[in-house]
């Protein structure tokens, strides 16, 4: 069901009036303190992991992901929620949350779209080959892991990935999706368009449409038009199959609601589920050792020590309406920035989750709840969403969570503090 088109240069404009908006920009974790909301740049810190050739194939190998060509990738670690928790039946003979939900991971969901979903690619003209190669692949490869996203589709969809290495072409390829008809001129001095290192993904302005921008850093632009040192490296390449995340869940809440903006149904912890699994699964599949996969996506790269007494209830992740939506980054001075962040707590739920049910599920349940459950556009009811997925109510699904992040984080040694 899934069909690819490339280009290095498209001319396709989609026309209509309908509006959206963009999923809030990406913050990764940095080596200093940052102002604003603009995402780091790739830290020196990953450069540590050592880059194998990519497996083949469409799934993760258990316990086979590895380092070298017939060389066994290091165990998963037992540091999660032991049993006697009920697990999936995808996590076979499993005992910790961590192997269940990698076992459940190992290859896509049996989830048949509704409709096809379609990739297509816009490659800046100066990327090398090499890379646009990459790209593609993991895009292609992602995809079929959110199939759970795609069961419920009224259309023919199709997701739009774009690569710039400048803000000019980026704002030609753009401009259409974007938010109130701006011209290329002023999408390419937006967010969207920003040579930062960071990431954007969400619905496109008319139906049945999404898009992903990933856009390398302006001191790494060099190494992608030449193939270099840092263009081989996993970071933008796992970036790009875990925003896929955000477009394809675009496309679920149009299949209900009919909206093509915002993300007003789900904490925000709930909408990175699918992203970080996706990230945490590319990065294994390109040769780093499941563990250090993992705690990435738990500490993302920061002290592995915990400012806050963490809660999946807490206000700065009810909502991006807010006006001081999300936990960023590692922690500093800022009221926002804190250990675990977002991030990490959407990876621990939807580990936690998917060892559970399985990612089927995830996407295709979970994530629907809150949809079923509105009471009006942009309106949500969680109490109503929580008896869907067989919660008597949203707060003794977050305390579950709450209980899991507590385990994770003891196995690194590592505790709430009071």
């Amino acid at each position: 069901m899934v069909d690819l088109e490339s280009e290095q240069f498209s001319e396709q404009r989609v026309e209509s009036e309908a509006s959206w908006a963009i999923v809030p920009q990406m913050r990764i974790a940095s080596d200093a303190p940052q102002s604003g909301t603009q995402p780091r740049q790739k830290t020196r810190a990953w450069l540590i992991l050592v880059l194998a050739l990519i497996a083949g194939g469409s799934g993760i190998s258990i316990p086979s992901a590895a380092i070298g060509v017939g060389e066994a990738a290091p165990k998963v670690p037992a540091v999660s929620t032991k049993s006697p928790l009920k697990f999936a039946p995808c996590a076979a003979s499993m005992t910790t949350v961590a192997e269940a939900a990698l076992a459940c991971l190992e290859t896509p969901p049996k989830a048949k779209p509704a409709k096809k979903v379609t990739l297509k690619f816009h490659f800046d003209p100066g990327l090398h080959p090499s890379a646009a190669a990459r790209i593609r692949e993991i895009a292609e490869w992602a995809l079929p892991f959110y199939n759970g996203y795609f069961t419920r589709l009224k259309k023919p969809s199709k997701i739009h990935i774009v690569f710039p290495l400048s803000p000019e072409w980026c704002g030609e390829i753009v401009a259409p999706f974007d938010l109130g008809n701006p011209t290329p001129a002023q999408t390419a001095s937006s967010y969207l368009c920003t040579q930062d290192g960071g990431a954007n993904a969400g619905h496109a302005r008319s139906g049945a449409t999404a898009f992903v921008v990933v856009r390398p850093a302006a001191s790494l632009v060099s190494d992608f038009k030449s193939g270099g040192g840092e263009a081989s490296d996993e970071f933008y390449y796992s970036l790009v199959a875990a925003e896929m995340g955000h477009a394809s869940r675009s496309l679920l809440m149009e299949s209900f609601t009919q909206e093509r903006s915002g993300q007003p149904y789900w904490p925000i912890w709930a909408q990175y589920m699918g992203n970080e699994i996706l990230w945490y699964l590319a990065d294994i599949r390109a040769g780093v050792a499941p563990e250090e996969a993992r705690a990435e996506r738990v500490w993302w790269n920061c002290e592995r020590r915990a400012t806050w007494r963490a809660d999946y209830n807490d206000p700065r992740l009810s909502s991006w309406d807010t006006g001081n939506g999300g936990i960023y980054g590692c922690p500093t001075e800022a009221s926002n920035d804190d250990a675990p962040n977002h991030y990490n707590m959407a990876f621990m739920a939807g580990e936690y989750l998917v060892a559970r049910h399985g990612l089927r599920w995830l996407l295709e349940t979970f994530m629907a709840a809150p949809l079923k459950s509105r009471t009006g556009p942009s309106q949500r009811n969680l109490g109503k969403a929580a008896k869907l997925i067989g919660y008597r109510t949203w707060r003794q699904l977050e305390k579950e969570l709450n209980r899991n992040l507590q385990s994770v984080l003891a196995g690194y040694g590592a505790s709430l503090p009071e």
